[in-house]
C-alpha cells in the first residue's frame, strides 16, 4: 500500500491522507468524464474547496489528479519494468525531461516529412499545444514514482504523433486505449472504457482526419 506522508517528498508535492485521495479520485473521475480536456474548470464547489484546502487550484487538471490518486500500483509496476530494461533503467537514472528547453525544435523542423521528429513538431503546431503545459506531479507519495508519471505525461503527445491521432475526443479515446494497454493506469482504463460515451458531433470534427 502507498504510505501516508505528512511532509513534502519533492518540490510541489502535496501530502494527502487516504480519505483525501479517495475524495480527489472520485471528484476528478467525475470531472474528467464531464470535461476531459486538460486545464478544464473543476466546477463542483466541494471539489474546489477540497483542492484549495490541500493546496490545489481551481484550474487543476482533473485527468492528471485522477492519474496520481489512483495509479500507485500501476506506477510501481511501470517502475519495475523500467528497472528491468536497460533503456528504462537509464531513464530512471538520468531523468530526462521533454520540454521546450530540452528539445531542438528548430532542428526537428528541418527533418524530412514523415520522420518522427518532424511529425511531432507538426502535431504541436497543428494542435497548438506545448510539452511545457504538462502538470508537475503533486499527489504521488513517492519521489521516483512521481517522475514515472511525469514521464508518462510528457510522452503523451508522442503517442498522439505515433498513432496519428488528433486532440479531439475521438483521438483522445484512441490514445487512452493504447496507453491503458501499455501502462495499466486506472485513469487510462477509465478513459478508454467510458470515453466513448462522449463521442458525438461536439467532439468529432469532420475536418480532423485519421492519419
Amino acid at each position: 500500500m502507498e504510505e501516508e506522508t505528512s511532509y513534502p517528498l519533492y518540490p510541489g508535492h502535496i501530502p494527502t491522507s487516504p480519505l483525501q485521495k479517495v475524495l480527489l479520485a472520485a471528484g476528478s473521475a467525475f470531472m474528467a468524464l464531464y470535461d476531459p480536456y486538460r486545464h478544464g474548470e473543476m466546477g463542483p464547489s466541494m471539489l474546489v474547496k477540497l483542492t484549495k484546502h490541500i493546496g490545489g487550484h481551481a484550474e487543476e487538471d482533473m485527468v492528471a489528479v485522477l492519474g496520481e490518486t489512483t495509479g500507485f500500483f500501476a506506477l510501481r509496476n511501470l517502475r519495475e519494468r523500467m528497472k528491468n530494461d536497460p533503456e528504462g533503467y537509464r531513464i530512471l537514472q538520468e531523468r530526462p525531461r521533454i520540454r521546450l528547453s530540452t528539445l531542438d525544435i528548430a532542428g526537428l523542423r528541418t527533418l524530412s516529412d514523415g520522420t518522427f521528429g518532424r511529425e511531432y513538431v507538426r502535431f504541436l503546431d497543428d494542435n497548438r499545444v506545448s510539452p511545457d503545459t504538462r502538470m508537475p506531479a503533486r499527489f504521488v507519495d513517492d519521489e521516483e514514482l512521481a517522475y514515472v508519471i511525469q514521464r508518462y505525461r510528457e510522452v503523451h503527445d508522442l503517442m498522439h504523433t505515433l498513432l496519428g491521432m488528433p486532440t479531439n475526443m475521438l483521438g483522445e479515446v484512441t490514445v487512452k486505449w493504447f496507453e491503458a494497454i501499455q501502462t495499466g493506469l486506472p485513469m487510462c482504463i477509465l478513459g478508454a472504457a467510458f470515453g466513448p460515451v462522449r463521442l458525438n458531433a461536439r467532439y468529432v470534427s469532420p475536418s480532423q482526419e485519421w492519419r
